[in-house]
């Protein structure tokens, strides 16, 4: 009897020896389980994230806030996220060369809340990425470039360069930052129209060509310097900025889907926007930010709280 009594008491050790066991193993399965879903999540989780920043950011403005000011010292062109307040969410400066004009680039990349902007001067050139709280991600090397957008599509980052010098030809990254495609085209400003998924060329030539590097239409520039177009994602047109060579002042105007200019509009600044969001017509001039609807109707009007040389204004 007694020996029967140990054999139970020793089975009833083993069972709870058992059950610890395999309680532990669930515990660390699951601990395991939860890491390896994080990891997988991580990326997705800090994209959300991101996004989510994106969307409290009303406007991006690349300034140079004294462009009068040449020769050596610490760069002035500078990089601003305003929120919808119209106050600075973060500022990166340092960007250029002190008085330097040859930065003067920027584009956003919504999908992946990416924003790419000219670095360096016009001795050395450069593409940054950042995302939307400020960090920077990486550099590309494009020389010098007039301006740059991004096919929302792919990612790719399609860099203009300039009529005036170097060579004629737009060059495409893929969002890594490798080398994909380069294509005999120049200009003054280029723009992304998700509408057709077309790339807008403007400067001695306007020039419509698609993703996959095929001109679509070409028509007669535009004249004078330093233009600036906007997509309008809804119907396929293009808002246009450019200033005259003598110095008179600038003008803008819409161009449809159908290529006939739209009459000017009677506001002269340095550069504009789209807003996706909201569908507002955003244009910088030296002394304020004007706020229109697609039919050209001014919305509002807000100062702006520097002086400095707008290069270009984006609205997420």
């Amino acid at each position: 009897m007694t020996s029967g009594v140990k054999r139970t008491s020793g089975w009833s050790t083993c069972g709870r020896n058992k059950g610890r066991r395999t309680a532990l193993t669930l515990m660390w399965g699951t601990i395991a389980f939860l890491a390896v879903t994080g990891i997988i999540l991580r990326d997705r989780i800090w994209a959300g994230y991101l996004a989510w920043e994106l969307r409290s950011i009303e406007l991006i403005v690349l300034e140079d806030l004294e462009p009068n000011q040449e020769g050596d010292g610490p760069s002035t062109d500078t990089l601003r996220a305003l929120t919808r307040e119209g106050g600075p969410k973060w500022v990166r400066g340092g960007l250029g060369g002190r008085g330097d004009v040859w930065v003067g680039d920027l584009a956003l990349d919504r999908k992946r809340s990416r924003v790419y902007v000219g670095v360096g001067g016009e001795a050395g050139h450069q593409v940054m990425a950042v995302d939307s709280t400020g960090r920077a991600l990486f550099r590309i090397d494009t020389g010098r470039t007039s301006d740059f957008t991004v096919d929302e599509e792919t990612g790719n980052l399609w860099s203009l360069h300039d009529e005036w010098g170097g060579d004629p030809e737009t060059l495409v990254h893929d969002p890594d930052g490798k080398l994909v495609a380069r294509h005999d085209w120049s200009g003054g400003a280029i723009a992304y129209n998700r509408f057709d998924r077309s790339i807008w060329i403007v400067g001695e030539e306007v020039r419509k060509v698609s993703s996959q590097g095929r001109e679509m239409a070409r028509g007669p520039g535009l004249g004078g310097r330093w233009p600036d177009v906007a997509s309008t994602h809804h119907d396929g047109s293009v808002w246009v900025v450019c200033c005259s060579w003598s110095g008179a002042g600038s003008s803008v105007l819409r161009i449809p889907p159908e290529g006939e200019p739209m009459a000017h509009i009677a506001i002269e600044p340095d550069c504009l926007a789209l807003s996706e969001r909201s569908g507002t017509v955003w244009l910088a001039t030296r002394d304020r930010y004007v706020a229109m609807t697609p039919e050209g109707a001014v919305l509002s009007e807000a100062p702006r709280d520097s002086r400095g040389l707008i290069h270009k204004l984006i609205a997420p």
